[in-house]
């Protein structure tokens, strides 16, 4: 099989899906880079619940700022404290554009990825696969490297 030079793969699903899981399979098999947007909105609630900044929107924008990826997905962010957080944070339009832009750059700094989660799934990739019911989660290869697709900046 001839090997992609450029391959962007974006899953998204409902919550306990299983997106997570066929992300990770789908990253190990194709050798991709793995990104989950839900690692960094739970790095964003850690942030905040240890730093109690006044403003966190600034505050997580200059942390995002100066981010690396790989440190995030090193760190356990399950606990529950995180957890309880986490939710009403994601649900900040602010903050979901700090992260989308997050995701951006990585995505546009590598060229063989996997993107799990929300953000970069709603920029509008076609259909690519579905398996099953609806409640599971569904594969888009975003066309951002051709010439009539751009990721947004």
């Amino acid at each position: 099989m001839k090997k992609l030079k450029k391959l962007i793969i974006a899953c998204d699903g409902e919550s306990a899906s299983g997106k997570s899981t066929a992300a990770k399979l789908i990253s190990k098999k194709y050798r991709l880079l793995l990104i989950n947007s839900g690692l960094l909105y739970r790095y964003a609630s850690k942030l905040i619940i240890n730093h109690r900044p006044k403003n966190e929107i600034s505050f997580i924008k200059k942390k995002f700022s100066k981010l690396s990826y790989k440190n995030i997905s090193k760190q356990n962010l399950h606990s529950e404290k995180i957890s309880d957080h986490v939710a009403g944070l994601a649900k900040n339009k602010k903050v979901r554009e700090i992260v989308n832009k997050l995701q951006i750059s990585i995505i546009k700094s590598n060229n063989r990825i996997c993107v799990e989660g929300r953000g970069p799934v709603s920029w509008g990739c076609p259909p690519f696969a579905k398996s099953g019911p609806a409640r599971r989660p569904r594969f888009r290869p975003c066309l951002a490297a051709s010439p009539r697709h751009s990721l947004p900046d």
